[in-house]
């Protein structure tokens, strides 16, 4: 019996093995980083690395870095009798680093899936520096508003679809959408759409 239960995990072992892939895409991004009752819009370049742990024939389970930078230029400010307009002086950055663990289906869950259209699904953890614009009321009862930057980090839910073009089977674009609820700032949330050109 238990020689049994070894062949068996050695053949699995060997599959699993087998099947595994990498996969890359670079491209734009937007995100809008609401905290308190303002939102603030970012936007960048994308880079997506995927790693397929385990494969069939018409879907995977993958680990992936949808990675993301940019920043926004910040509205120029009133400083005394002059109006500051210093756009890398006001430019905010943003870094996107989320770790996912996805379920992908149809075409291009593989490299070898020739259908035309697939998607994915899936969650993890993630990690967002980036603009945003908090409420603040001074000595005198008036709101202002403070442009700055922040940290979040939190629970990541991702999905999206695949789409294969041109003559190159290698070629596809990828759309993805992202939420991340942030527990290192109360009601700081973090929604990003990433457009992407795998090959």
């Amino acid at each position: 019996m238990k020689r049994i239960v070894l062949l068996v995990f050695c053949l699995f072992s060997t599959h699993i093995v087998v099947s595994q892939s990498f996969m890359q895409t670079f491209g734009i991004n937007g995100f809008m980083d609401r905290y308190q009752s303002k939102t603030t819009i970012s936007s960048g370049l994308a880079y997506t690395v995927r790693y397929n742990f385990m494969e069939k024939e018409k879907m995977s389970i993958s680990v992936g870095l949808p990675m993301s930078l940019g920043g926004v230029a910040k509205d120029g400010e009133y400083g005394g009798y002059y109006y500051d307009a210093s756009y890398l002086k006001n430019f905010r950055f943003m870094i996107d680093i989320p770790l996912v663990v996805n379920f992908n289906f149809a075409g291009l869950s593989t490299p070898d899936n020739k259908q035309l259209f697939g998607g994915f699904v899936g969650g993890g953890i993630g990690y967002h520096f980036g603009p945003v614009t908090k409420e603040k009321v001074d000595s005198y009862g008036y709101l202002n508003y403070d442009e700055t930057t922040q940290s979040a980090a939190g629970p990541v839910l991702n999905g999206g679809f695949r789409l294969r073009f041109g003559k190159n089977d290698n070629n596809y674009i990828e759309a993805r959408g992202s939420y991340m609820k942030s527990f290192l700032k109360h009601d700081a949330d973090v929604i990003g759409i990433q457009l992407t050109f795998g090959w």
